[in-house]
Parts: structure tokens; C-alpha cells; sequence
């Protein structure tokens, strides 16, 4: 039974498999799906919602869960794996993040950006870190430099969070957005943040954006 079981997880994952877990099925989680025609070779990039709520300490125990189950049968995985979860800061308690950091293991990482997914849109398109007051105004700000920059006419932030093609209209300024994070320098999880930019630059091959 076990090696039957194997067989399925080898033709399903012939690949290093890149398991994201993100707090709603909206906006990060769309921005990855967009990734997977540009993935370097050999790569495996699965992303959905917690089933554990959306708060931070919900969606890591989301993403624990299905390292768990991962790395019980790791032997099946024989290109390797990585489980990835991705939370903002919104209304979380600064003392949760910085737990959940402090305790990721080679295998079982976070993206994390604050105040929430949308600066590490933003940086797309701008290269500064402002000190957003709140995820609404990050967000908005984000809405009116895309629809500016892109010639796009999202009505609300909500409309931009249910996006698909989010990254198809992002992508031409990804190398960008890579560069803004280093400049950017970010150390402090409790100001404007993202580390977003460290696994993304792990799995996408930016010479398949160019093609």
C-alpha cells in the first residue's frame, strides 16, 4: 500500500513541491496560481486556504498540519519540499508573529508582510516602505498606483483581492519588485514589511516572464 501510494505522489509531484497555505482564497493565493507557468524547472507550486481560520496562528497550524502529513510520507517526495504560510499582519497580535517566525524550520517557512499582501504589490510599482496606519489604506493606496500604472479599473480594493490574473498584470515588474524588498532592507515585523520577495525569488524563473 505504501508504495502505491508513492506512485500517486510521485506523478502528481514530479517535482520539488512548493505547498503554499494563505489566509483566504483571495489575493495571495492568486497572485501564486499566476506563478506556475513561470516556475523554474522541476518545480511543483500547490496554493490554497487555511481550513483553520484566517488569523496568523490559524493559517501556520493550517500549513503544520499539512507539513505533518507531507513529511510522514517524505520518502515520496524525492525532489524535495517546502511548506509555505503566508499571513499579514491586519489585526494580529505582534507577539504571535514574531513566535511564528522565530519558530520556522528548514522545511515549514512563512511570508509574512505587514500591514498586509498588498505592500508587497506596491512595491511592483513603487520602491519605499511608507508607514501605512492601517491595511485599508495600504490596500487603497495599492488600488490607485495599479490602476494608474497598468491603465486598470478596479472599483474597490475587493475587486483587486479577487483578481485572478493578478500576476499576469504584475509580472513584467517582478525583477522590480524583487529589487524595491532588498533596498528596502526590511528587519522590524511590527512596521511595514514583506519577505515575500526571498521565496518567490526561490521558485520563479524571471527569464520565462521575458519570453
Amino acid at each position: 500500500m505504501a508504495r502505491k501510494q508513492n506512485r500517486v505522489v510521485l506523478k502528481s509531484y514530479p517535482g520539488k513541491l512548493y505547498f503554499f497555505v494563505c489566509e483566504d482564497e483571495k489575493s495571495m493565493c492568486c497572485y501564486l496560481e499566476g506563478m506556475k507557468p513561470y516556475l523554474k524547472s522541476n518545480l511543483v507550486l500547490r496554493a490554497r486556504h487555511s481550513n483553520n481560520g484566517n488569523t496568523a496562528k490559524q493559517v501556520y497550524q493550517s500549513a503544520k498540519w499539512e507539513y505533518d502529513k507531507i513529511n510522514k510520507n517524505k520518502e515520496a517526495y524525492v525532489n524535495g519540499f517546502k511548506v509555505i504560510a503566508c499571513f499579514d499582519k491586519d489585526e494580529n497580535d505582534i507577539a504571535d508573529i514574531k513566535a511564528i517566525m522565530n519558530s520556522e524550520k528548514k522545511y515549514l517557512v512563512s511570508i509574512y508582510n505587514n500591514p498586509c499582501y498588498e505592500f508587497w504589490l506596491y512595491l511592483h510599482m513603487k520602491n519605499n516602505k511608507p508607514n501605512f496606519s492601517s491595511s485599508e489604506e495600504c490596500a487603497k493606496k495599492c488600488l490607485d498606483e495599479i490602476n494608474a500604472k497598468y491603465k486598470k479599473h478596479f472599483r474597490n480594493v475587493d475587486d483587486l483581492k479577487r483578481e485572478k490574473n493578478i500576476f499576469e498584470i504584475v509580472k513584467n515588474d517582478l525583477s522590480q519588485a524583487i529589487k524595491n524588498a532588498k533596498t528596502c532592507d526590511f528587519k522590524d515585523y511590527n512596521t511595514t514589511y514583506t519577505n515575500a520577495h526571498k521565496i518567490i525569488e526561490e521558485i520563479i524563473d524571471l527569464r520565462k516572464l521575458k519570453s
